[in-house]
């Protein structure tokens, strides 16, 4: 048995001895490597001219607004309005959006009507 383990020991130290062995030369490989020069790039030159580019280009992509906001309203509702244009910037206190109004207005109108010792 202490054969046995002895004879394993061993065996294990030869594969790991080997395998760092080899790792060694793959390092001084990638060393020797990294001193070699690149021969040198060769470079071409043209003649600069001036050239008209057309001031629009079709193309196509999508968009990303940098700044934006999401809006809702507290109480549900149709829009009846739409007060700005897609990309406008606008104001703190401008009216965006208005809701219709016409079922509130007419029960107001209603309320106002009844007399007082009604209400």
């Amino acid at each position: 048995m202490a054969k046995r383990m002895i004879l394993m020991l061993l065996v294990t130290v030869a594969v790991l001895a080997g395998l760092g062995f080899l790792k060694f030369r793959q390092i001084q490989t990638a060393v020797q490597a990294a001193s070699f020069q690149p021969p040198p790039e060769s470079v071409t030159s043209i003649v600069a001219k001036q050239e008209s580019w057309a001031s629009t280009m079709g193309v196509i992509g999508t968009m990303e607004a940098v700044q934006g906001v999401m809006i809702s309203a507290d109480l549900p509702g149709t829009v009846a309005k739409i007060n700005f244009e897609s990309g406008q910037t606008v104001k703190a206190g401008d009216v965006i959006v208005e809701l219709d109004t016409r079922q509130e207005r007419s029960q107001l109108a209603s309320l106002e009507a009844q007399p007082i010792s009604q209400v």
